[in-house]
């Protein structure tokens, strides 16, 4: 439901946010103000169905894919960085520079993320299933009581 005294608010505290001057504000409170005050207008953004337009650009494959990699791409855009940097800034223009960090940053964590962890999340819900169909007997015991969680006693 799209609230607009709520997006309206929050789009006055963006704005008022760049008008201050202050030295503290500017380095660290302003950030969290802007923060907090995207909440309703990204809510509304993505929720409302005003913005059809927006519902369907977030519900697109190359979004939903993004959304994927995105971890993966916050481990090794870095790395991918330190590693490819030399060779950009030595046989490519500089206008080329960012869009092929860009690409190598995205080839990085799309090898990781296809080679990596999709088969230890699939390695990781096999172990799952086994470990909840089979019980470890005499793990669970209650030390006070001497009893297993079935109820048998351990002492003898």
């Amino acid at each position: 439901m799209v609230r607009p005294p709520a997006v309206i608010l929050s789009a006055i505290a963006i704005l008022m946010s760049f008008g201050f001057r202050q030295h503290f504000y500017q380095e660290s409170f302003r950030f969290t103000v802007q923060g907090i005050a995207l909440f309703p207008i990204i809510g509304c953004l993505i929720f409302s169905t005003h913005f059809r337009v927006v519902n369907q650009l977030l519900n697109s494959a190359p979004a939903i894919w993004i959304g994927q990699l995105s971890y993966s791409l916050y481990v090794w855009h870095l790395a991918a960085l330190f590693l490819f940097s030399d060779f950009a800034t030595t046989y490519l223009p500089i206008s080329a520079f960012s869009w092929f960090m860009f690409s190598c940053s995205f080839v990085v964590a799309s090898v990781s993320y296809y080679f990596f962890e999709k088969p230890l999340l699939k390695y990781r819900t096999f172990l799952r299933r086994n470990a909840s169909e089979t019980t470890l007997k005499g793990v669970c015991v209650d030390f006070k009581n001497g009893t297993r969680l079935g109820g048998e006693t351990t002492a003898t």
